[in-house]
């Protein structure tokens, strides 16, 4: 894989994480590979404040953004990478009770 669009896409999520909890919370990474060994997931998950059902419909839609001075291209970006790698991404979120973004991804050698 790409390792400089995976770190843009990496880098995207953790500022997302961290901006979505302004008062401190938790972030947390974790990995899996599947059992055949073909599959690799992530999953990023944050105590932040969430995303109301919303803001989930437009979460990968180019250049819409709820952030004061934000770009929206965080998560089209992410998306993008991912798809590129023959992957999905998926968000689940609970407004106040965070959000966790998993990437599945084919795993290479």
């Amino acid at each position: 894989a790409d390792a400089s669009l995976l770190a843009q896409a990496f880098n995207s999520l953790f500022a997302n994480a961290v901006e979505a909890m302004p008062k401190g919370g938790d972030l947390s990474v974790e990995t899996a590979l599947s059992s055949d060994r073909k599959r690799v997931e992530v999953i990023v998950r944050d105590t932040g404040e969430g995303m109301t059902a919303d803001q989930l419909k437009r979460a990968f839609v180019p250049f819409h953004t709820t952030k004061k001075g934000g770009m929206g291209i965080g998560l089209p970006l992410v998306r993008r990478v991912v798809e590129r790698l023959g992957g999905v991404v998926n968000i689940e979120s609970v407004p106040g009770a965070g959000t966790s973004v998993r990437l599945q991804m084919h795993a290479r050698r």
